[in-house]
């Protein structure tokens, strides 16, 4: 048996709890498996107190009805001994592996409910950035510190595993850490079916930027912000699809321009529409782990223009980089790409793009891997 732990509710639907969902589907058709995350009475508090941010319920009635075994953790869970904690306690005993998101919260659960000793069967799995590359706000600060530190060193060390998405994470584990028992595999999507892939509206002669995710400071939305505000309306046109602690100021700071359009939190269905629509995956984030939200951008022929630290994991082909994450270098970027679209190589880089995404990110390709060197028996 695979226990799979993430302190996330795994309705919630983020990034994470997407690939948990995914990948405990797939395990499940050779093994048992078991999902254990905090119930949203938990998880809502957290977000409200740290993260500025509650975990609303974003599971389809298709997903919900996936009949994989699933654990709630509950306050009353926390009471040593008791029914709740003694039934979370054995499964993470028997279980074979254990799957976590690496995150404080998720190595809490682990050890409280599991003691020191399961660690040496955990996958330490790094879905969220191990270290901010800049630090807006003192929890982005307490975060780079926690996960420097010598003590996340030592827990690191004592797992079977550490999956990492993205070059920047394994190098600095192999290297700065010296651990040896890195794997990296990125992230990964089915295919679309090519009728769902056809571009709805194409206007040539405006760029059309998507930006999807929370509006905050670690996603850039600040520089979103400013961009919508400086370049020229009749050139480029944003689509804004996500909520978050910036809402409110991008509504107010942009209510005067033309050039753009908000939709809130969309579902799989009506954001696969804004993805046919546009040309470009705007990801000015700070910080990221290697993000579903772009995995998809690709999956549709659209090119990535984000910060260069963030977007160094694909190739060129998918991607136009900012080297400092600044408006003034997005606006030469985006000048370029602008003339760029009038011109014949527009269809055949989305070609291009598609491909490379069938390539290297899909869960044909994926999937696979992840079960040979994460999850195989004599691993």
């Amino acid at each position: 048996m695979i226990v799979f732990l993430s302190f996330a509710p795994i309705e919630f639907m983020g990034g994470a709890e997407k690939m948990i969902y995914k990948l405990a589907t797939f395990i499940k058709k050779n093994e048992d498996v078991f999902i254990i995350n905090a119930d949203k009475s938990i998880a809502n508090i957290y977000g409200s107190v740290v993260l500025q941010r509650s975990f609303p319920e974003r599971m389809t009635q298709i997903e919900k009805q996936n009949p994989l075994s699933k654990i709630k953790i509950h306050f009353k869970d926390f009471i040593p001994y008791s029914n709740g904690w003694s039934n979370i306690h054995r499964q993470l005993k028997n279980a074979r592996l254990i799957y976590i998101k690496y995150e404080i919260l998720e190595i809490f659960f682990l050890v409280y409910f599991g003691g020191f000793s399961v660690l040496k069967k955990t996958i330490a799995s790094l879905h969220s950035p191990l270290l901010y590359n800049t630090h807006n706000k003192l929890s982005d600060r307490l975060h780079t510190l926690i996960y420097s530190s010598r003590f996340n060193r030592f827990i690191l060390k004592q797992a079977k595993k550490i999956h990492v998405l993205n070059i920047r994470d394994e190098s600095y584990l192999q290297k700065t850490c010296q651990l040896k028992n890195v794997i990296r595999i990125p992230n990964s999507l089915p295919l679309i079916k090519e009728k769902e892939n056809q571009p709805m509206f194409d206007d040539k002669n405006k760029l059309s930027l998507l930006f999807v995710g929370e509006l905050s400071l670690r996603k850039g939305a600040d520089i979103l912000i400013e961009l919508i505000q400086r370049v020229p309306e009749d050139d480029y046109f944003f689509s804004v699809a996500g909520d978050g602690p910036m809402r409110d100021e991008l509504l107010s700071k942009c209510k005067e321009r033309k050039n753009w359009k908000y939709y809130g939190f969309l579902q799989e269905e009506k954001l696969r529409e804004l993805y046919a629509k546009n040309d470009i995956l705007f990801a000015p984030s700070r910080a990221e782990g290697l993000s579903l939200v772009m995995l998809e951008a690709l999956s549709h022929g659209l090119k990535l223009v984000g910060y260069d630290a963030i977007l160094e994991d694909f190739s060129h082909v998918a991607k136009s980089s900012s080297k400092h994450n600044v408006v003034k270098e997005y606006e030469t970027i985006l000048k370029q790409m602008s003339a760029d679209k009038k011109t014949s190589r527009y269809i055949q880089t989305k070609q291009k793009i598609k491909n490379y995404f069938r390539e290297n990110f899909s869960d044909v390709k994926i999937l696979p891997i992840i079960q040979e060197k994460l999850f195989a028996i004599n691993k």
